[in-house]
């Protein structure tokens, strides 16, 4: 047995030893994660790499057309351009958009002068 080996089987075994506290007042265990915790961490993690997307590739694939830019006709069968995206294939993001709105909103707020 080496020296590492006794003293993990030494610190096995102690036992907690008392605690003085004040009458009535028992110490609290240390707090768990709990699974609100995690679920709100997980949150603002998918919340922070989706902005980063959205600085990053601050546009995507239309919906409608999937990237083509046409669109088939349900009569004529016709390849036509798409009315969503005019014929682009792309779309700018929804939180893009939210996050253009507000510095736009930003930029207005001070550039007017203090009356």
């Amino acid at each position: 047995m080496t020296a590492t080996t006794r003293t993990l089987i030494h610190l096995r075994q102690r036992r907690p030893v008392a605690v003085a506290t004040p009458a009535g007042h028992t110490p609290k265990p240390p707090r768990k994660a709990t699974f609100a915790m995690t679920v709100t961490l997980a949150a603002t993690a998918l919340a922070l790499i989706y902005a980063g997307l959205c600085y990053a590739l601050p546009f995507g694939r239309c919906r409608l057309c999937r990237g083509t830019g046409t669109r088939r006709r349900l009569i004529a069968r016709r390849l036509r351009t798409c009315r969503r995206c005019k014929g682009a294939g792309i779309r700018l993001r929804y939180g893009r958009r939210a996050a253009n709105y507000l510095i736009r909103v930003q930029r207005e707020g001070h550039s007017r002068r203090a009356r």
